[in-house]
């Protein structure tokens, strides 16, 4: 009985030391390098509140709009590298995101809220209607007519698979993608038109610059079918366009309200030590209890 007494003892320590290997030390474990994983409130980092635009989305959708946005931004933040994110519904129709361990910049509070649509554009002639301007001239949407609608051509029809590359010859960086079918029609159409011809590009209501801060405007040379290429853009616009694209398109703009802060792990870090010694004293405590208890006595 006592030889049983003994293995059944040695096999609770065995698990308890295992245990205690996976979680010791708390940030990184010594088996499997994974530790406790903490929340903002535990190791601080940035909390922003968007508010979304819906007076575009039918009545009767906005759940469905703003259900859609939270998912985007979840794949958004996800290439971050971060654990325990929360994305989550704040009233009607506000998105509140906690970022955990990581203090956000401008640009990548920014980024996470933008639509993510690039808009091709063609120059326009005389007195026609144009909706960008810059150094290069007056532009308007590129469009052609599909199933007898004229429709512009954006990056809503790419496939969600750009990916960087660079020119075999001039080593320069490429942003890559793919025309979905509809995609496919609209660009034939507009390239085959455009030849020898320059094809804006734009983000929002600015043109896409290149890394001579000039506006992204290739010549057409030949027609565009189900594949393209966007040659210009400095490595960490094609980086952050390529993750942008591929997370998905918001399907309603994303307004940050100002009401945003970065938590200080501070107060958290002093938290998780106190709580690893008193549950060191506290295991302590109750062994030495149960040894006294059924040893000695």
């Amino acid at each position: 009985m006592p030889r049983r007494n003994s293995l059944v003892f040695m096999a609770v320590l065995l698990l308890f030391v295992l245990s205690a290997l996976i979680v010791f030390p708390a940030e990184k474990g010594v088996l499997f390098g994974k530790g406790v994983r903490l929340g903002l409130d535990l190791q601080g980092g940035t909390r922003i509140v968007y508010k979304a635009d819906l007076t575009s989305v039918e009545a009767g959708k906005e759940g469905e709009a703003i259900d859609g946005a939270i998912s985007v931004l979840e794949n958004r933040i996800n290439p971050l590298g971060v654990t325990e994110t929360s994305v989550r519904k704040l009233g009607a129709d506000q998105i509140l995101v906690e970022v955990p361990g990581r203090t956000l910049t401008d640009k990548e509070k920014e980024t996470l809220g933008s639509v993510a649509l690039l808009e091709f554009g063609e120059l326009v002639t005389g007195n026609e209607t144009f909706k960008w301007e810059n150094s290069l001239g007056r532009w308007k949407p590129a469009t052609a007519v599909i199933n007898g609608v004229e429709t512009e051509l954006t990056s809503r029809y790419f496939n969600a698979n750009t990916y960087l590359s660079r020119n075999s010859v001039t080593g320069a960086i490429l942003l890559i993608f793919e025309w979905d079918k509809e995609g496919t029609q609209l660009s034939q159409e507009i390239t085959g038109r455009l030849i020898d011809k320059p094809l804006g590009i734009f983000e929002g209501n600015t043109a896409l610059l290149g890394e001579n801060d000039q506006p992204i405007a290739p010549i057409v040379r030949a027609v565009i079918t189900d594949r393209g290429q966007i040659e210009g853009l400095s490595l960490n616009e094609v980086t952050r366009l390529s993750k942008q694209l591929n997370a998905g398109r918001l399907p309603v703009p994303l307004l940050r309200t100002g009401d945003e802060k970065s938590v200080e792990p501070w107060l958290g870090v002093d938290f998780v030590a106190k709580s690893v010694r008193a549950g060191i004293l506290g295991s302590g405590a109750l062994r030495l209890f149960m040894i006294i208890y059924y040893r000695v006595s």
